[in-house]
């Protein structure tokens, strides 16, 4: 099965400026260069994908690790953001990955 990435996923391959290579768009199925609507193309089909193959579920001892490390996380975001560096992205993505598995209880 043809795995799609996420929104997320998609976001955190983007380089230092804001670009994608072509050898992350080819693992995707993305030609080069990449067509207009490619994302939007990408996201749809990953809408359609059961990602229940993808889903891990937490013990209580993997949320008590969360809940302790979000802090330290939200203070890197905010000094990468703040300082103007590029990987700010990367923490914000993983805060919403985190967020999302304290909600849900998967990851």
């Amino acid at each position: 099965m043809k795995r799609y990435p996420t929104a997320l996923e998609i976001q955190a391959a983007r380089t230092p400026k804001g670009g994608f290579t072509r050898n992350q768009l080819a693992k995707w199925g993305v030609p080069w260069p990449p067509p207009t609507g490619w994302r939007k193309a990408l996201l749809k089909d990953a809408d359609k994908q059961d990602r229940s193959t993808f889903v891990f579920p937490l013990n209580d001892r993997d949320l008590q690790g969360i809940r302790a490390y979000l802090p330290r996380l939200e203070e890197l975001h905010r000094d990468a953001v703040k300082s103007g560096a590029y990987w700010a992205g990367c923490y914000e993505a993983e805060l919403l990955i985190l967020r999302r598995a304290l909600q849900t209880g998967r990851y």
